[in-house]
C-alpha cells in the first residue's frame, strides 16, 4: 500500500467534506478529519505536502472533538479495515495526542449501544 498516497487522499476527502459544510446551519458531524491524515503521515514517518499543514490550520472544527475508542468486542479486520486491533489502538492514542496538540478538547464516547452513544453526544453538546 502506498501510505503517502492514502494520506493525501484522506486529507483531500476531509478538506472536501469540510468545505462542503461551510454554508450549512446547525450541527455537522464529521467521521474523519484532516488531522487524521496529518497524524497518519507522522505515524508512518513521511513528509506531507505543505498544503496539508495549511489545511490543519484552515479546517478548524468545533473545540470539542468526540472520539470513539477501539472496542475489542466489536472489532473486525476486513477489506475496509485492514489493520489489526493493536494498530487501531496505537492510531487512536496517536490521534488523541494530535487533537490535544492542535487545541481541541477530546471527549471520549463510552462503549455502549449506538443509540446510547447518540444520546451521550447530544447531552454533551447541550451542556
Amino acid at each position: 500500500m502506498d501510505r503517502k498516497n492514502f494520506a493525501e487522499k484522506l486529507a483531500a476527502f476531509a478538506i472536501q467534506q469540510f468545505d462542503a459544510t461551510a454554508d450549512l446551519n446547525g450541527l455537522v458531524f464529521f467521521d474523519r478529519s484532516v488531522i487524521e491524515a496529518f497524524e497518519y503521515s507522522q505515524m508512518h514517518d513521511f513528509e506531507m505536502s505543505v498544503w496539508l499543514g495549511q489545511a490543519v490550520r484552515n479546517c478548524r472544527y468545533d473545540d470539542t472533538v468526540f472520539v470513539v475508542p477501539p472496542w475489542q468486542d466489536i472489532f473486525v479486520e476486513d477489506e475496509e479495515r485492514r489493520h489489526s486491533f493493536d494498530e487501531a489502538v496505537t492510531e487512536y492514542n496517536s490521534l488523541l495526542k494530535a487533537f490535544t496538540e492542535f487545541g481541541y478538547t477530546v471527549c471520549e464516547v463510552p462503549r455502549m449501544a449506538n443509540q446510547e452513544r447518540v444520546e451521550f453526544i447530544l447531552n454533551e453538546i447541550r451542556k
